[in-house]
């Protein structure tokens, strides 16, 4: 219980539930949420790789479309590509929620353009953009992707769409500003 109220006294107190929950775990305490506590609290306190193994711990204990997102994202972080892929792989086939399954496809689409297959990522982007025209993140990925083949050109007009439909889209305008 010591762990969860630092935990919620807020982030100056990350490190003393970490400090508490990783004890209270060592001593055989078993709550459902346990490893959950502990990896939001090292992902906040920029220890990835616990927070990795954190995370991995509590999808074995509750596998959800949220934690599996959750740990595709912290693998991101560690640059753990084919981890990666495989959390968001797991989000795609047992979540219901559209909005998680969007993130999870344009998030798999970085993984895979980060790896070289161009093409898988064009069918993830493609995909998201069939159920909502209005991403700006996927024509922020469509823009990178003609960037890779050399096409200035439509890799600009696809990163202006994305500040169309988003003006603080961060990546699309550090695009445009650099190319």
């Amino acid at each position: 219980m010591l762990s969860k109220a630092y935990f919620h006294t807020g982030p100056f107190y990350y490190d003393l539930s970490v400090e508490y929950m990783s004890r209270a775990l060592e001593h055989g305490y078993h709550a459902a949420d346990a490893h959950e506590y502990l990896a939001v609290a090292y992902a906040a306190s920029g220890d990835y790789s616990q927070a990795a193994e954190s995370l991995q711990a509590a999808v074995v204990e509750n596998p959800n479309d949220l934690l599996y997102f959750t740990l595709g994202e912290t693998q991101m972080e560690l640059e753990r590509l084919s981890d990666a892929e495989y959390a968001f792989q797991r989000v795609l086939s047992v979540s219901d929620d559209s909005y998680l399954i969007q993130q999870s496809q344009l998030r798999l689409a970085e993984v895979l353009i980060a790896g070289k297959r161009y093409q898988e990522a064009r069918e993830k982007v493609e995909d998201v953009l069939a159920s909502n025209e209005d991403a700006a993140h996927a024509y922020y990925l469509l823009g990178e992707l003609h960037m890779v083949q050399d096409d200035r050109e439509r890799a600009r007009a696809q990163w202006r769409e994305a500040v169309r439909l988003d003006p603080q889209h961060a990546g699309a305008l550090q695009s445009l500003q650099n190319n």
